[in-house]
């Protein structure tokens, strides 16, 4: 007996300390999202703010998050190009556009899961976040979860659901769709024989399945707001003072009225308006010295109020932005390994459905360009031409990304073709000129 209470007690402790950590893992996930979307940030520091003076302004909510992570997501900034065949380009031609956001939510949040979908109707593969989830592991990989469950949520307006908000359970064989009170609505059994889910993370696990998010960040953006809703409380308080009135008993009224009213005061009385003393400058400097410093921290750069001068050339951007680059190459070798995982997950599910992919892909992920001066581009263009290191219609579709390389092949023949005519024509008509002015002077001569 005294073993069947121990075991529960041991079961419940758990039980409690799991329901706090995936509690407070909840609630950092809302903030981040918050900071990120600006919406409503300004109740995380109301709490600092218990003076009633501080009302008299609103509070500030600068948005530094989104501009950080979307500049920190490099990976998907100009997409991937992946060699499979026709039919899989067919199959995931929002796959990019979708992956940068993910990129972006994983550089947010950590790690997210994202749920790949295959569209019957509309014969393509859909990738859906989601950004809170629990997970369940194998006793032999506490890294990889065998099962997820996660709250489906509904729309913001939508209040029918109330408190019997649904949720979803997913392992390799089967989905169950059951409510808060952990009812059953629906169980449906699948093919895929793989969890059709991936795990991306914004770093490389080290000791457990969840990675730290940018919480660097949005400390930062909480501190930045509690300092700039300061800067323009004291901004107000320079601009129209405080009065300060001596020698007055505290229950006399004095009346304050316009520039052509008199205020009457007693003998020995006086009546001023007091500026803080207060260093704005200062204030802004700090939260300046603040956001360079989490830029800097998380390999970005930042400039304020920068005009004149002149523009870096490419080489110059190259060697500043050196150890961004570094950084954008490792996490290339992280992002490769995603793109497999999803192509796994994607096979499985499109065998499911009667669609046979090849066992490997090819990915090359696009790398952003420096600027370079038209005439370095020129030269570069002809040298890898000169060396056939690219081709005419593969040259034309690194600048018009719609058209295909067999359609720029084909644009490219189109052209030299109404080119040759219209040399053809302009050589006519330049000899039909020169006949016409030797014509005109020899009858001149004669």
């Amino acid at each position: 007996m005294i073993f069947s209470n121990a075991d529960q007690v041991i079961r419940d402790s758990i039980k409690d300390t799991k329901y706090l950590f995936e509690t407070l893992r909840q609630k950092q996930i809302n903030k981040h999202l918050d900071y990120y979307t600006n919406s409503e940030t300004d109740k995380y520091i109301r709490k600092y703010f218990k003076a009633k003076s501080f009302q008299e302004v609103p509070s500030i909510m600068l948005n530094i998050t989104s501009r950080f992570i979307n500049k920190m997501a490099r990976i998907y900034r100009i997409g991937a190009t992946r060699t499979v065949n026709e039919q899989y380009d067919g199959l995931t031609k929002y796959k990019n556009i979708k992956l940068k956001h993910i990129e972006r939510m994983a550089k947010l949040l950590g790690t997210i899961s994202c749920r790949i979908v295959y569209n019957e109707q509309k014969e393509i593969f859909d990738y859906n976040p989601i950004y809170y989830y629990n997970a369940f592991f194998n006793e032999n990989d506490p890294m990889t979860p065998v099962a997820i469950t996660y709250p489906i949520h509904n729309l913001v307006h939508d209040v029918s659901m109330g408190k019997n908000m649904p949720y979803a359970y997913w392992d390799s064989n089967k989905m169950v769709v059951f409510n808060s009170s952990g009812k059953v609505i629906r169980e449906m059994h699948h093919e895929y024989g793989i969890l059709p889910f991936a795990f991306i993370h914004r770093e490389p696990q080290i000791d457990q399945h969840f990675v730290e998010g940018a919480s660097d960040i949005i400390s930062c953006n909480e501190t930045i707001n509690i300092l700039s809703s300061e800067l323009a409380l004291g901004g107000r308080f320079q601009v129209f003072g405080q009065p300060v009135a001596t020698g007055v008993h505290a229950d006399t009224n004095i009346v304050r009225a316009g520039t052509d009213e008199v205020i009457l005061l007693p003998d020995g009385a006086t009546f001023d308006i007091v500026s803080p003393k207060g260093d704005l400058r200062g204030l802004i400097e700090i939260i300046k010295m603040m956001i360079e410093t989490c830029a800097t921290n998380n390999h970005l750069s930042v400039s304020f109020s920068r005009s004149g001068g002149e523009v870096d050339s490419g080489i110059a951007l190259i060697i500043k932005d050196l150890e961004r680059k570094e950084d954008y190459m490792d996490y290339v070798d992280l992002w490769m390994m995603y793109e497999n995982q999803i192509y796994d997950i994607e096979s499985s599910i499109a065998f499911a459905n009667g669609i046979r992919l090849p066992d490997s892909m090819g990915i090359d992920f696009n790398e952003p360009e420096y600027p370079r001066s038209t005439q370095d581009e020129i030269m570069f263009n002809q040298f890898m031409l000169d060396n056939n290191l690219t081709s005419y219609s593969k040259l034309l579709h690194n600048y018009n990304k719609d058209l295909k390389v067999d359609d720029a092949s084909n644009v490219i023949q189109e052209n030299i073709m109404e080119n040759n005519q219209i040399r053809k024509q302009l050589n006519a008509e330049q000899s039909q000129s020169i006949l016409s002015r030797l014509r005109q002077q020899n009858q001149e001569i004669e």
